[in-house]
């Protein structure tokens, strides 16, 4: 199915999105835990360097790599670097996957912090498993909806950072701000684009 114009400007804005939230998370990958911005976090992170460090490295490839697997150019022109890419991207997330999961049981909010983050890495995980199975049984169309139903949590790096400053910014305290970020940053990401995967089938038949 080729992309209309709406598609690919939405794949453009994902994609800035996606380079500005990857900059200020580069952080992550060098500076000791004293440094790091989320200052609450810290003691968390000296404890976890190794998950964190993960997390990021994965987190930031995967949300670069995402847009491009959805451009249709590239897919007809270059389908041995679209694998390839794809690839990493699966890779990418099994990386971030592991120290998301090494980071839930510590993450600040608590327990409601903890079950929204480790909830998020387990679905972020199945949706990339189902789309590597759905490409194996050569099922392109399968694959295409599932990995935009991954992307859409990859996109939770993005979600997470402008709905926690929109809370804050509304007079809420960052500890409730952020215990609803740790749903609201990939949930309503997941059912959007569920509904618009729908809403494409329907107009397709």
């Amino acid at each position: 199915m080729k992309q209309g114009k709406l598609s690919v400007g939405l794949i453009a804005i994902a994609g800035v999105l996606a380079i500005v939230i990857a900059g200020l998370s580069l952080s992550y990958l060098y500076l000791p835990p004293g440094e790091m911005r989320f200052v609450e976090q810290r003691a968390a992170f000296a404890d976890q360097l190794w998950a964190i460090r993960l997390h990021a490295a994965g987190g930031i490839l995967a949300l670069l790599l995402g847009p491009l697997q959805f451009v249709h150019a590239l897919r007809r022109r270059r389908p041995a670097l679209h694998r390839w890419l794809g690839r990493c991207y699966l890779a990418a997330i099994l990386v971030g996957v592991i120290g998301a999961l090494g980071l839930a049981p510590s993450a600040f909010g608590g327990l409601t912090s903890t079950l929204g983050f480790a909830l998020l890495a387990v679905a972020w995980a199945a949706t990339g498993i189902l789309a590597y199975w759905r490409i194996r049984a050569r099922d392109i169309d399968g694959h295409r909806r599932w990995m935009m139903l991954s992307y859409a949590l990859t996109f939770a790096a993005v979600t997470l950072r402008i709905e926690l400053l929109i809370l804050m910014a509304a007079g809420v305290d960052h500890e409730t701000a952020y215990r609803t970020v740790a749903w609201l940053c990939w949930v309503p990401n997941l059912a959007v684009m569920a509904a618009w995967l729908r809403h494409e089938r329907r107009r397709v038949d």
